[in-house]
C-alpha cells in the first residue's frame, strides 16, 4: 500500500512541476532587443499582461514590473 502512495506522490509532483514550467509555443525564442528597466519602487497592478516579449507591441518587452509581468519600454545598455 505504501508503494502506491509513493508512486502517487511522485506522479502528482511531476504533473505540478510540468504545469509550472513555461510552455514554448514556438514563439518563445523571439526575445526583443534591449533590457528590462529596473522596477525598484514601482507600484503596479498585480495582474500579468504578458508572458513573452512577443506578446508586447512594437519594441516593448515583457518585464517584471512591480508584482506582475507587464509590457514596458526597453532600455538599451
Amino acid at each position: 500500500m505504501s508503494r502506491f502512495f509513493v508512486f502517487f506522490f511522485l506522479a502528482s509532483f511531476l504533473v505540478a512541476l510540468s504545469a509550472s514550467m513555461p510552455s514554448d509555443d514556438g514563439q518563445g525564442s523571439r526575445v526583443k532587443a534591449g533590457e528590462c528597466p529596473s522596477d525598484v519602487g514601482i507600484i503596479s497592478t498585480c495582474t500579468n499582461t504578458c508572458k513573452f516579449d512577443y506578446n508586447c507591441p512594437d519594441s516593448s518587452k515583457c518585464c517584471r514590473w512591480g508584482c506582475a509581468w507587464h509590457c514596458v519600454p526597453a532600455v538599451n545598455n
